[in-house]
């Protein structure tokens, strides 16, 4: 019996062989939001949203929303504004944003600033990624953490 996480990806699969097949760049320029999947470290969900930059046409930027769970007592969700630059003669594009992290372990609440490193590259509807995503924590005591995910978005 396929785990819920392999049965949501297969579902991706299915939905993505149906859909009508777009150039990536078309998805670009269209303003795409996505949804998918990370593992790694920070394993969960993961939301995009992408829209064009009036003063650079050659840059984007993006608001990213990731949620991880461990279904018990493990809670975190992180925002992050990002810049998104296409590497030359290349598929690939990298991006870099600050943000912010809040969460619940057990009965404490921990929240803080952080940011989003990565690159992806988008092949038709699909875009895959890379992130590592370092963070202080501020409360209930100030520490440094890092969390780091690797994944796939289905692009709307």
């Amino acid at each position: 019996m396929p785990t819920p996480v392999k049965r949501w990806f297969l579902c991706l699969v299915l939905a993505g062989s149906l859909a009508p097949d777009i150039s990536a760049q078309s998805f670009r320029d269209v303003r795409p939001f996505a949804i998918g999947g990370m593992v790694g470290p920070t394993s969960g969900t993961t939301f995009k949203v992408t829209f064009e930059e009036n003063v650079d046409k050659n840059h984007t930027q993006s608001i990213d929303l990731n949620l991880t769970s461990d279904f018990d007592d493990y809670l975190l969700g992180s925002a992050h504004v990002t810049r998104n630059s296409p590497l030359p003669d290349s598929p690939m594009s990298i991006f870099l944003g600050p943000g912010f992290f809040m969460g619940f372990e057990g009965k404490e609440a921990f929240w803080g600033p952080s940011t989003n490193i990565g690159a992806f590259f988008v092949q038709t509807r699909y875009e895959v990624f890379f992130q590592i995503m370092p963070r202080i924590r501020i409360t209930p005591d100030v520490r440094g953490e890092f969390g780091a995910s690797v994944g796939m978005r289905y692009l709307f």
